[in-house]
């Protein structure tokens, strides 16, 4: 097998969707197909569904064709051990008995490769998307929740066990007991994803400059939901505006200690809400540049360019990536035994040469 081994599978689990893709190594999806995520499902139905997305996206190219399977999941990942650790509203954790990644590559007979939903967006961005060719830069999701992916020096960077970069849950106020979804309080996710921003939406629509968010939920403040919020704002409207930019000046305030500790030349704001929130993201720009100016330099705030697609892309490079590894340490090992041998040939040849010159 050589490095150009032509494809790979992505496969994005979410709690609402299953994505996957037959991806070439120019980032080209060549076939696709998703399945919303059946409720309730458990782990040995999550896994068929699974070898059965990959079989679609397949088809008929010979397995010797793909480098391997990448799985983007919501979860906490031992990453150096492949093992779930805890995943969101799926039962995929090893806790659980539940070996995902040796399990899909039972049952499809490709390698398997598990990521963090985040890490692998990261990995994608900076692979086909807005971060290629940038060496150190960060990822925001944002979404249903905050994910988070940090590349450094060109490498993915996990932390001691695969569970670092966890940005959702950097404590931004601590003077607050409102509650995050992992049972701890003060979280940036607690603040500016979309639970967040829906109960700030029809706390808004109650107030005085309200009007408008209530007409959008037919004069029920508890049917308003991120989705009608960011409608109303895209209208101008100045209270859904105020309720996205108080959320932008948070998500501003923990980069700029992220830029101050790391000094990355770039930040990628990504997900479904982060890619349409436009009064967050600018919030978040002008609270970033006025609180890190030592580390500032000519930091990038961009968009992310692979839109829903950046988990997909970014766990078939997680696919191609360990396979080309595996190929280049055994060609090093290759090469090593190589140089070995010919080192003993060379030396029995001197010895052999010199033991004669000593007869003669």
């Amino acid at each position: 097998m050589s490095m150009c081994v032509p494809y790979a599978v992505g496969i994005d689990v979410g709690g609402t969707k299953l994505a996957a893709a037959l991806v070439a190594r120019d980032g080209a999806i060549t076939a696709r197909t998703f399945q919303l995520t059946p409720t309730g499902i458990d782990a040995a139905g999550l896994l068929r569904l699974l070898g059965d997305l990959v079989a679609q996206v397949t088809g008929d190219v010979a397995p010797a064709a793909i480098a391997g399977i990448g799985l983007a999941l919501p979860a906490f990942i031992d990453y150096p051990a492949q093992r779930v650790m805890h995943c969101v509203n799926l039962p995929l954790d090893a806790a659980g008995g539940c070996d995902v990644a040796a399990e899909l590559a039972r049952a499809t007979g490709l390698t398997v490769t598990i990521d963090n939903d985040a890490n692998a967006a990261a990995i994608g961005e900076g692979t086909w998307g807005a971060a290629r060719d940038v060496r150190d830069f960060i990822m925001v999701t944002l979404g249903t929740g905050v994910g988070g992916g940090l590349v450094l020096d060109g490498k993915p960077y996990r932390g001691w066990r695969g569970l670092g970069a966890e940005l959702g849950h950097i404590v931004v106020n601590c003077d607050d007991d409102t509650p995050c979804p992992c049972g701890g309080v003060g979280h940036l996710e607690a603040y500016v994803a979309r639970p967040a921003l829906t109960r700030a939406a029809r706390l808004a629509a109650t107030g005085p400059q309200g009007g408008a968010l209530m007409r959008a939920c037919g004069g029920d403040a508890s049917g308003l939901d991120a989705e009608m919020l960011l409608d109303v704002a895209d209208g101008g409207d100045p209270a859904a505006t105020a309720v996205l930019s108080r959320a932008g000046s948070v998500l501003g305030t923990a980069l700029s200690g992220l830029v101050n500790l790391l000094n990355p030349q770039m930040i990628v704001i990504g997900g479904g809400l982060g890619m349409r929130a436009d009064s967050l993201f600018a919030a978040a720009d002008a609270q970033l540049r006025a609180c890190a100016p030592p580390a500032l330099g000519d930091l990038q705030l961009v968009r992310a360019q692979l839109g829903n697609d950046a988990g997909l892309l970014g766990a078939a490079a997680l696919a191609f990536q360990r396979t080309d590894g595996a190929e280049s340490a055994a060609d090093t090992a290759a090469g090593t035994v190589n140089a070995h041998t010919n080192t003993n040939t060379d030396t029995n040849t001197n010895t052999n040469t010199n033991t004669n010159r000593t007869d003669a």
